[in-house]
């Protein structure tokens, strides 16, 4: 886990495959799906990756959630353990 901010974990890419923040909203039960080539360094090309790491503004970074599904147990325990298993 990166950072968590009232209901929200936010989890880096596990390996090479994974090309996705996970953004985990404990509330609503939902997984985001940000990929890491909409996050940047430069302020104005893309989500910058100091809002997204500090979850600064929630509302702006759930515009590059490019997927949104529900959240499980099974989601929650992958990503602490660098386990996945396919949807």
């Amino acid at each position: 886990m990166i950072t968590t901010k009232k209901n929200y974990k936010l989890y880096a890419p596990r390996n090479s495959w994974d090309t996705n923040y996970h953004l985990l909203d404990d509330d609503k039960e939902i997984e985001y799906l940000i990929d890491v080539n909409d996050v940047t360094d430069d302020e104005d090309g893309g989500l910058f990756i100091k809002t997204l790491l500090e979850l600064k503004d929630i509302d702006e970074i759930l515009i590059y959630a490019w997927r949104i599904k529900p959240y499980t147990s099974r989601t929650y325990s992958n990503l602490c353990f660098g386990t996945f298993m396919n949807d």
